[in-house]
């Protein structure tokens, strides 16, 4: 009984654990148009032409507000 908890527990993590991996690498994928290329927000995901995102600590964001919400998770 108990085995089968801690192995439970254990797969609940590692589950989340890859969720919020995948999640990760989806928020930090950039994606090309023709007018150029854009990036999502890292708070909204919003997509926004990458010269007019502001980058802080590698991450992009559609305003400044954001830049700041964002940096305070």
């Amino acid at each position: 009984m108990l085995m089968r908890m801690v192995l439970a527990i254990l797969i609940a993590t590692f589950v989340c654990w890859l969720f919020s991996v995948l999640r990760r690498r989806l928020m930090k994928k950039r994606t090309s148009i023709a007018n150029g290329e854009v990036v999502a927000c890292t708070y909204c995901s919003l997509y926004v032409p990458l010269e007019e995102s502001i980058i802080l600590s590698e991450r992009p964001y559609c305003s400044a507000r954001h830049a700041e919400l964002g940096s305070k998770k």
